[in-house]
């Protein structure tokens, strides 16, 4: 979206997406055992808000021509996903 971390939040649609992209993760990851505590979409909101100024390092990367991570990222949720049966549909559009 080429925003600083905060900016991810302010516009009900982009809000809407993080939340999205963190519940098809958090889904994949429980199916192999893990367990939060804490609600990682509001834990991932408050990083966005504790780094409201701060370009993530994937954009910096994007911004400067260079290869970023997430196909490693966003590629290995999509994988897990697919092996779980699980739909990860706003993970295959990033």
């Amino acid at each position: 979206l080429n925003v600083p971390n905060g900016k991810l939040i302010e516009s009900r649609e982009t809000r809407q997406l993080l939340r999205d992209l963190v519940v098809e993760a958090a889904k994949v990851a429980s199916t192999e055992g893990y367990r939060f505590t804490q609600s990682l979409v509001e834990r991932t909101e408050q990083v966005c808000t504790d780094t409201a100024e701060n370009i993530s390092s994937m954009l910096q990367d994007v911004r400067a021509g260079r290869r970023t991570e997430i196909d490693a990222i966003s590629g290995e949720i999509l994988r897990r996903a697919q092996l779980a049966s699980v739909p990860a549909p706003r993970t295959r559009v990033i």
